[in-house]
């Protein structure tokens, strides 16, 4: 994992860029930014060191210091082999701000549907418990409830301390392992509801870096490479082909059957793609391409949210009409 968090990326980027632009040294600039960056300072002195004592490219010295992602070091390598560094940092910059700032209403509306999730299954142990001194039937659905709580307290001491805590850790540590979250990922990825979605934000995303790398004098094949690793399965492998069936020539690799993996690409993508690849304008198309895709899965995301947030209240509601009807006819 690299250094610089994702979110700090495009004003680390837009800052060195600066100083390049004052000092035109890489050694200079590398270090005038880790002053200002002062949470990333020891590993940007030991680039600048590593560049100015021993002649190591901007490329290896990030590499070594492990401070940006491979796809980043990858497009600043590009940009300064071929002496366009000060056109590929803006570029990079102003996308990465854009994805974050898709990604991060994404994110928003899963933590918060997350939250209300969790938050009903911390409570409704407690309150099918406090609830159910009330409840005289013992064949009702709340004394069944309860008995199982009660027996599940009966067997593991303090648990009903301790359940609540090891929910959350457990969920939060979940997230916190990179293996662990894609793996999640893929897993929401293959639901109805939200592969849709998913699929639309990965795919933009594999756009806007493709074109960026295109840009910056990438190879397509070195591109994905970079990029397969960032990918759910669902999606990396149609693209991996196409790319790599692209070598053969471009109708080569449009030309597939409906079994072909290449079907789970978005047909929208894979026609902006091909009016890139015919026109010779592929950078150009795979940006409106992105653009299409990650407005969309917002869009999506908002609307899952709508739905998830009315859906989470008819279930709150009907759970707390339920344990009603229970006591009052436990009553009667």
């Amino acid at each position: 994992m690299s250094k610089v968090k994702s979110k700090d990326v495009p004003s680390v980027l837009d800052l060195f860029l600066a100083y390049m632009g004052s000092t035109g040294n890489i050694a200079m600039s590398l270090r005038e930014t880790g002053e200002t960056f002062k949470s990333y300072k020891s590993a940007f002195d030991a680039a600048a060191q590593d560049v100015e004592q021993n002649g190591t490219s901007l490329k290896n010295a990030l590499e070594k210091q492990d401070i940006f992602s491979e796809e980043v070091i990858s497009l600043l390598n590009a940009g300064s082999v071929g002496g366009k560094l000060e056109t590929v940092i803006p570029e990079v910059s102003k996308s990465l701000k854009y994805m974050q700032e898709v990604g991060s209403g994404i994110r928003g509306v899963l933590i918060f549907q997350g939250g209300l999730l969790l938050l009903m299954a911390i409570a409704a142990p407690y309150l099918i418990h406090l609830v159910s001194g009330q409840v005289k039937d013992p064949n009702s659905s709340v004394a069944i409830a309860n008995a199982y709580i009660v027996q599940m307290v009966d067997t593991f001491p303090y648990i009903e301390y301790w359940y609540p805590i090891a929910l959350v850790v457990g969920i939060v540590g979940a997230f916190v392992n990179s293996a662990i979250r894609m793996k999640l990922v893929s897993l929401f990825a293959s639901l109805p509801g939200l592969k849709s979605a998913i699929v639309n934000f990965q795919t933009g995303t594999w756009c806007r870096y493709m074109a960026l790398t295109t840009s910056a004098g990438i190879g397509l094949e070195d591109s994905e490479r970079l990029l397969r690793k960032s990918l759910v399965p669902q999606i990396s492998e149609p693209f991996e082909i196409l790319i790599k069936s692209s070598a053969s020539g471009w109708t080569k690799a449009f030309n597939f059957e409906n079994e072909d993996p290449r079907t789970r690409i978005p047909r929208v993508v894979l026609a902006f793609i091909r009016s890139g690849a015919q026109t010779g304008r592929l950078e150009e198309q795979l940006n409106l391409a992105a653009d299409y895709q990650l407005v969309l899965a917002k869009k999506q995301f908002e609307a899952m949210t709508k739905i998830i947030s009315l859906m989470v209240m008819l279930i709150t509601a009907s759970g707390v009409l339920a344990l009603g009807a229970q006591v009052y006819g436990s009553r009667l």
